[in-house]
């Protein structure tokens, strides 16, 4: 494959295309004498507040203020513990378990209606009742495994012997 010399005439032009001036012309032209500039592109009025436009050989100064940090809390809605509670209310011990599920329906209603601390008081409390019914409920299953095994290999055998005995 040939190479191709460059053209003379075109040297400096590759930069130039159709319709745009070559490089280091002004890019903008007032009218010719005799013709008014067109309708729309007057000079716009100012605006306290908006920035103009330059205007060739002007330099544009930037003042850039100190931004302030800004600390965003974001608070998320605290769990309500309502199927701890209502497990705990059919399976464990239902005296505290209704007060727990008193305490987790208060959860969304006092989100809702504003009240952050009273709903997050809501859901500890819920959370600590079930925990309560909880704890009822398997110390009353430990105890009751421990009870009839007890009643069937040692005081019913022996209440058995004793009345055939005497």
């Amino acid at each position: 494959m040939a190479a191709v010399a460059p053209d003379p005439k075109m040297a400096g032009m590759e930069m130039q295309q159709q319709g745009y001036p070559p490089p280091g012309e002004a890019q903008y032209q007032p009218p010719p004498p005799g013709y008014a500039a067109p309708p729309g592109y007057a000079q716009q009025p100012v605006q306290p507040g908006y920035p103009q436009p330059l205007q060739p050989g002007q330099q544009q100064t930037v003042v850039v203020a100190g931004m302030q940090p800004t600390m965003v809390i974001v608070d998320s809605k605290p769990a309500d513990h309502f199927g701890f509670a209502l497990f705990t209310c059919m399976c464990c011990f239902w005296p505290t378990g209704i007060v727990a599920l008193i305490f987790s329906c208060q959860v969304d209603s006092k989100w809702n209606s504003g009240d952050r601390e009273g709903a997050k008081s809501s859901s500890s409390n819920a959370n600590l009742f079930s925990k309560i019914s909880l704890g009822i409920g398997i110390a009353t299953l430990i105890i009751v495994l421990i009870i009839i095994p007890v009643y069937f290999v040692v005081i019913l055998p022996a209440q058995i012997i004793g009345s055939v005995v005497g």
